[in-house]
């Protein structure tokens, strides 16, 4: 029995040993369970300045616990030279270092983070947390050099002294959503820089009316800049464009319908602009998104319209010099048996006609050769009288003044011969004339064209030269006509003028050296505008 109770007793070297290993066992194996709990269990760690893991203080295993616990990517760093720790959710961010970084010091494994977290780990080794919210991060994963981001927390682990021992960090990497908000403001930095048009609208259900809107989701600055607006996001377009055309509405179904994008172009009557556009469908169907691309090409538009009216007058002003040109050789027929006819013994009431026929004539001859004349191309500048021009110029409308009981009133005082290209200049008194003519068509009053010559000198340069006036009893000009007169493609006229007109006459003007100016009155008894020409004697062209 003494035998057995020795056996059995603590006393007994074998039971020790057999205690001894048993408590030695239970004190190296860790409670979390996963692939880095069995690997920090069974690691080596009686090679590493962290000692045996059954020797380890009771701080650094429950920081080991801990760490192996938190379901987000974490790490302990141990020891002045960072021994690394980490749990199962961080083996995908290092992946072929993995698992050779276990029991490391981390600048060993990740030299390329020293200059980065270097200043961090010191911080919190000297008691200070750290907390970081899309930080980015530069190492290396599978020999490749990945930019990353993340939300980090770094905190200090105290042992049994209460002396900081190690660094708790615990990440979340949100990559993902900075590429994404990275993606975004690219595309946003795009979309408010483009010089077109940008917009994103959506479809609305239909109105208690039965019609379809559209609510604005985004608009780029060239948008507002375009429609003279401010950004209209959150508002609806019949909101803001009650008076367009139902048309915009069907274009817009249709490509949220099909997916199809549709490219136009339009005239945006709200606005008085033509736009050029490119619609097409904008991510899942379900939402009933569109981007709208929009380009103003209103100017274009006028500028080929201009171009085509500018072909056309000029095949018919080839055209009327061809005719007129055809028509002098039997003309000059006609006016030599008129001469002969007279030569004859006719009565009175014969010789009469006679007269008055050798007058039209002769007029219709004229005409056909200032229409030769004023298309007929001519590049070097000669020494021309201005009165010439316009009385040209006024013979050619003879029968629109005519017609519009228009009185003409010519008042030519002496003034030189000024050098220029003379089918130039009578393209600016054509013009002038023309609008003069058109200007008192609607003047129910006394229609008086008045036209005056004389001979001026230029008060800045002293050069001497003449001043023509052209004034009208026509309707004048209102306020925004009188601002834009001499602007491209404005007119008060759509339907019949490209508004080229005075635009041309001034820079030819210009090109003479000379000065184009005018006055209108709108309304009261003296309304009417008038045009003042000034050239100089070497004008030139």
């Amino acid at each position: 029995m003494e035998f057995i109770d020795r056996i059995s007793t603590r006393e007994n070297p074998l039971f020790m040993a057999t205690a001894e290993s048993t408590q030695a066992s239970k004190h190296n194996r860790l409670t979390a369970n996963g692939e880095m709990a069995e690997r920090i269990g069974n690691f080596e760690w009686a090679s590493t300045p962290l000692g045996p893991i059954e020797s380890w203080p009771e701080s650094l295993r429950n920081a080991v616990e801990l760490m192996l616990s938190v379901g987000f990517p974490t790490t302990l760093q141990w020891g002045q030279d960072a021994f690394l720790l980490y749990n199962d959710p961080y083996i995908p961010l290092i992946g072929s270092r993995h698992p050779l970084a276990l029991g490391r010091p981390i600048f060993e494994t990740f030299p390329e983070i020293r200059d980065t977290y270097g200043p961090i780990f010191q911080r919190v080794k000297n008691g200070e947390t750290v907390v970081f919210e899309d930080l980015p991060y530069h190492y290396v994963r599978d020999d490749e050099p990945i930019e990353s981001w993340f939300n980090l927390s770094y905190s200090p682990v105290r042992d049994e002294r209460g002396t900081i021992a190690g660094v708790l960090a615990v990440g979340f990497e949100t990559t993902s959503r900075m590429a994404l908000l990275r993606s975004e403001e690219r595309y946003r930095t795009l979309f408010q820089n483009i010089d077109d048009g940008c917009m994103i609208i959506e479809q609305l259900p239909l109105r208690e009316d039965g019609l379809r809107d559209y609510r604005y989701v985004l608009m780029n600055s060239a948008s507002t800049a375009m429609f003279g607006l401010p950004d209209l996001t959150g508002q609806t377009i019949r909101a803001n464009f009650p008076t367009e055309d139902e048309e915009w509405y069907g274009f817009y179904d249709g490509v949220v319908e099909t997916g199809t994008p549709m490219r136009i172009e339009r005239l945006a009557s709200s606005q008085g602009m033509v736009l050029e556009m490119f619609i097409a469908r904008l991510g899942n169907p379900e939402d009933k998104r569109l981007l709208v691309l929009m380009r103003d090409i209103t100017e274009r538009r006028r500028t080929q319209d201009a171009l085509r009216q500018a072909e056309k007058l000029a095949a018919v002003g080839r055209l009327a010099s061809s005719i007129a040109h055809e028509i002098n050789n039997p003309l000059e027929a006609v006016v030599n048996l008129i001469y002969l006819a007279r030569a004859e013994d006719v009565t009175p009431e014969v010789a009469a006609l006679l007269d008055q026929a050798d007058k039209e004539l002769r007029r219709v001859s004229l005409i056909t050769t200032e229409t030769l004349r004023f298309h007929r191309q001519q590049s070097q500048p000669t020494f021309t009288d201005v009165a010439d021009l316009v009385d040209s110029i006024l013979l050619l409308h003879e029968g629109r003044l005519s017609q519009a009981q228009i009185t003409t009133e010519r008042r030519y005082r002496p003034h030189p011969l000024v050098r220029c290209l003379p089918n130039d200049i009578r393209q600016v008194l054509a013009n002038l004339i023309s609008n003069a003519i058109e200007a008192m068509h609607a003047n129910d009053g006394e229609r008086t064209l008045t036209l005056r010559l004389h001979g001026a000198t230029d008060a800045k340069t002293n050069e001497p030269g003449i001043v023509l006036m052209i004034a009208d009893t026509g309707s004048g000009m209102t306020t925004t006509a009188r601002a834009r007169a001499f602007e491209p493609f404005f007119t008060t006229k759509e339907a019949t003028n490209s508004g080229l007109g005075l635009w041309i006459s001034r820079e030819i003007v210009n090109k003479h050296n000379g000065r184009l100016r005018f006055r209108s009155i709108g309304a009261g008894p003296r309304r009417g505008t008038v045009f003042s020409l000034f050239l100089g004697v070497n004008a030139s062209g």
